[in-house]
């Protein structure tokens, strides 16, 4: 049979440091019908330049250069131009397994599957460890009867959301939303959930063929990049309900999606006042317009009691017992 063709979309932003490992995993690849478009997401290092010389030596890379707009504003640029049946997602300080096209394409066409979904490896300069999948074994879901229950994996942080540990049909793609590109933080899981809606079988391989890079040496985040992502976390449940209302899921799901909203802004939260030491974080959650309606979604039935007490007090306006709760946790 002969092969099918993958797109491989894949942002690039000042990583010079990296791009050269990633490119290198891609372009040996044993499946090697394959394409690879770069979109040099206005780097000012050299990683621009590098992506133009492994397009001059590799006829399947195609090199873009655009101005900074975002990594999400990139994928769905690469989307326009993938000529491919299939389409793929790298991030480019990651790397690949050299065989993870191939499996992953034997088990799209195998199962017919619109969507295979491998596990990942967690990478830091010193350690790889592999992390499997929640269902142990390879499987096969038809989403028809499963859906929830995938859904669930989502909302409660057992299954990844990354898009780059997938195999897609590219027609799927097509009729869904692309990634929303005032998102910054969970714009991989806003894809992943309408995904998970229009799919009708999903593979999931257990097998950590993506090595997802961690940098520890890496520059704390500074007040004004902490405050970003804290306000794109307070969107990301008006963005998931927009899915959800879209594809009829019942308020038992929304509330779960709102409790995964609400506890990653509290970490956020914690994380912030841990490293900058200052309430101001409380002020932007307190006076946000979106956490009233992340809210009133929140059901306190289930939620565990440092939930509760994180709800309550946010609910009540009461910043300086929130500030004092957060500190006194992030001494333990």
């Amino acid at each position: 049979m002969k092969n099918e063709l993958i797109s491989i979309v894949i942002p690039v932003y000042n990583v010079e440091k990296y791009i050269k490992k990633c490119l290198d995993s891609i372009i040996c690849q044993t499946y090697k019908d394959i394409e690879i478009i770069l979109i040099d997401d206005g780097s000012t290092d050299s990683s621009g330049k590098i992506c133009d010389e492994y397009a001059k030596k590799d006829g399947r890379i195609r090199a873009t250069h655009t101005q900074n707009r975002g990594v999400s504003q990139a994928r769905n640029m690469g989307i326009e131009l993938a000529r491919g049946k299939y389409i793929a997602f790298v991030d480019s300080d990651d790397w690949l397994e050299l065989n993870m096209y191939e499996e992953m394409h034997n088990s799209m066409v195998n199962n017919d599957v619109d969507v295979v979904k491998c596990t990942y490896c967690k990478d830091t300069d010193i350690e790889s460890i592999e992390i499997e999948n929640v269902f142990k074994q390879n499987r096969k879901v038809d989403m028809q009867i499963e859906r929830d229950n995938i859904l669930d994996l989502y909302s409660s942080k057992k299954m990844h959301a990354d898009v780059c540990f997938m195999l897609i049909k590219k027609e799927l793609v097509e009729k869904i939303n692309k990634f929303d590109v005032e998102m910054i933080l969970g714009e991989d899981l806003i894809f992943a959930i309408e995904l998970m809606c229009v799919s009708r079988f999903v593979y999931f391989y257990n097998k950590g063929f993506y090595h997802y890079y961690t940098n520890m040496n890496s520059a704390t985040k500074s007040e004004k990049k902490i405050e970003e992502n804290l306000k794109n976390l307070l969107k990301l449940y008006c963005k998931i309900e927009k899915v959800t209302d879209k594809y009829n899921l019942s308020i038992e799901q929304k509330n779960k999606f709102a409790l995964l909203c609400f506890n990653k802004i509290c970490d956020q939260l914690k994380d912030g006042i841990k490293v900058n030491k200052t309430s101001s974080y409380i002020d932007v959650v307190l006076q946000d317009k979106y956490m009233n309606q992340l809210m009133e979604r929140l059901t306190t039935t289930n939620l565990s009691l440092i939930t509760k007490l994180y709800f309550n007090l946010i609910k009540n306006k009461r910043k300086n017992l929130l500030y004092f709760l957060i500190c006194m946790r992030n001494k333990l």
